[in-house]
């Protein structure tokens, strides 16, 4: 009849609001939180009392498939790296066709009341959802209420579910226009013709109700209604019964059954059999009536009205047909039947929206336990749209894909469990590539087995090798003044003489941009030794790489001029056979760097007693692995 911007919405005499809540991992949970989560959430059903009438509306519809294309773009970086971009963006487009991401699954609550006045609605209203945020929160459940714009335009998605037309509307459009509400969100057309059928702009659609038959129920059977990989609505509608007046309703049944029992007992003694022999039935009704008054008496359990509706929806009569006969089998699968409505389709149209309304007179009975398992609980998603999102894998349930930025969760660290060959180092470098092809950040991998420095050579990473046998020192550097590795490793081969005091050694420099000024770094303070009997070799090996001296001079204007006008210029020095450092260490601070003499003999390009000195710089960009 009415909705006001708040979000409340009148009709047929009913005050409504909605709230959309998202989903927690139930089917996946051990058997302690399972129970944990369905005690939950029947003492979160017993909260309505027989005013409040309770709508449960979950909706599969059609994602916005740009959308989902933009969370997994990877921009173009020019990095060299452009081949290997290009093939996991194309392995990411494979996985979101496989996945379910192009089926959008919503849930809503919408709760009611009846009053004489908006004023006096609202007010009791305002009191049902602050109660209903907390019991949700008290389960872990992540809920909102929708204002009444987005209500709106909920409604228009239900009604434009072929077209997918853009909702637009705003309250101040509302005087001018001399139109109302229902003329933003109305379709082209509604057609109710056909008895079990009927038409709504370019849709078909059809609703059937669910005949609970089975004895017990399953929790399984509303999650796979909602796995159906296609655009439908599920509804329930749940009116709580006084418990006064649902155990004198008891009462009196049971008391029905007694008399019938009576007459069949008094037939029996007539036609000459034994009196005890009864109708099966009879005797079966009998003990369910007297144990469902003990639950009622006894037990923390209400009675509840259940109207279970599933809208089915299709282009033409055979995908709708096919659509109806898919939700047929999951009702069948549960020894339960789907029953088209016949000329009760505009009725059960006007149920399945989430407008807290229901008129049609197809109701079962049951109890708290019974209507607490249709559990509206699956899995929870994780496809984050904000910041650098990384591709992690398929939800196991759902099949959709699983995007989340670390860096914005509670708790960014990570830990890869798995049986032996089941993909972990496949996953870890899946993620390393994903973060070098994405962002910005520094990867530092440790690799005892030597497993991962193919990868990094395919990234343009430095590989650094630690072993006995290995003739290179390592220099690891940390951002913004952090405390700085430094790890040594090499085997004493030669007797040695001559002391360097200070040397930094950065081993496979291969580019002078891998480095930018502005971090601090602290130094070692060690000793370096050469064999008098082998100073050739010594010199050989000493000397500044060649292919370094013209990147540094592209970076620092630095030429192949004298050493000491190299100052504050970080050379790299390669190490070879017979030059030992003794010691492992870690610095925390930064030291005064003074000039230091470096009396090296005839190098290939340090003069004799010239200075160097070490530039403060922080390493922009980096993979290495050690």
């Amino acid at each position: 009849d009415r909705i006001w911007p708040d979000g409340i919405c009148l009709a047929r005499g009913w005050y409504t609001k909605t709230l959309q809540f998202q989903d927690i991992n139930y089917q996946l949970s051990h058997n302690d939180a399972k129970s944990a989560i369905f005690e939950g959430w029947c003492d979160f059903l017993n909260y309505f009392d027989s005013s409040i009438h309770l709508q449960f509306s979950f909706l599969n519809r059609n994602a916005d498939a740009d959308r989902f294309e933009n969370c997994i773009h990877i921009p173009v970086r020019r990095d060299g790296a452009e081949r290997i971009r290009s093939e996991y963006a194309q392995i990411l487009s494979n996985q979101l066709a496989r996945g379910s991401n192009g089926i959008e699954r919503v849930k809503y609550l919408t709760f009611g009341i009846r009053a004489d006045s908006l004023k006096t609605a609202r007010a009791r209203l305002d009191r049902i959802e602050l109660d209903v945020l907390a019991n949700f929160k008290r389960m872990g459940v992540a809920a909102s209420l929708l204002d009444g714009r987005e209500r709106l335009h909920l409604l228009h998605r239900i009604f434009h579910t072929d077209t997918q037309e853009p909702f637009r509307f705003e309250w101040e459009w509302l005087a001018p226009s001399g139109l109302s509400t229902k003329d933003f969100v109305a379709p082209s057309s509604f057609a109710f013709g056909e008895s079990r059928r009927f038409r709504m702009g370019g849709t078909l659609g059809a609703v059937s109700v669910l005949q609970i038959l089975a004895p017990e129920l399953n929790d399984r059977m509303l999650a796979d209604f909602l796995d159906i990989d296609a655009s439908l609505i599920v509804t329930m509608h749940i009116q709580s019964i006084d418990q006064n007046a649902a155990i004198k309703q008891i009462k009196r049944k049971i008391t029905d059954l007694d008399k019938t029992k009576m007459e069949e007992q008094k037939r029996a003694v007539r036609a000459g059999y034994d009196m005890d022999i009864l109708p099966s039935d009879l005797a079966t009704y009998g003990a369910e009536a007297k144990k469902l008054l003990e639950d009622l008496q006894s037990r923390n359990e209400r009675m509840f009205l259940v109207t279970f509706l599933v809208l089915n929806t299709g282009t033409n009569r055979q995908a709708l047909e096919n659509m109806v006969f898919q939700a047929q089998g999951v009702a069948q699968k549960y020894n339960c039947q789907l029953t088209r409505l016949d000329f009760q389709q505009e009725k059960a149209l006007a149920a399945s929206l989430p407008l807290g309304v229901n008129e049609l007179e197809i109701q079962r009975a049951l109890t708290t336990s019974s209507t607490a398992i249709f559990v509206p609980f699956t899995t929870q998603e994780l496809f984050q749209t904000t910041g650098e999102p990384m591709y992690y894998g398929l939800n196991a349930l759902s099949n959709n894909m699983i995007m989340a930025d670390r860096k914005q969760l509670k708790n960014p660290n990570g830990l890869i469990l798995g049986t032996p060959g089941s993909g972990k180092s496949f996953s870890a470098k899946r993620e390393i590539t994903n973060c070098y092809l994405l962002t910005d950040d520094d990867i530092l991998i440790c690799d005892p087995e030597a497993e991962y420095a193919p990868l990094v050579e395919a990234l343009r990473g430095q590989v650094i090798r630690i072993s006995p046998s290995c003739r290179e020192l390592v220099f690891g550097i940390l951002p913004d003044g952090e405390m700085v590795g430094l790890s040594l490793a090499q085997f004493l081969k030669f007797k040695v003489h001559v002391v360097l005091e200070v040397l930094i050694v950065l081993p496979y420099l291969h580019a002078a941009d891998h480095f930018n000024q502005g971090g601090e770094v602290t130094f070692l303070r060690g000793q370096l030794v050469m064999d008098k009997a082998d100073q050739g070799r010594i010199k050989q090996h000493l000397g500044l790489l060649p292919e370094i001296v013209p990147a540094f001079a592209l970076a620092f204007g630095v030429g192949h001029e004298a050493a000491y006008e190299l100052e504050d210029v970080l050379l790299a020095v390669n190490v070879g056979k017979g030059v030992v450092m003794m010691g492992l260490a870690e610095v925390d601070g930064v030291e005064n760097l003074d000039a230091v003499p470096l009396p090296l003999q005839e190098s290939s390009a340090l003069y004799h007693h010239a200075s160097l000195r070490v530039l403060s710089i922080r390493n922009k960009k980096k993979v290495s692995c050690f």
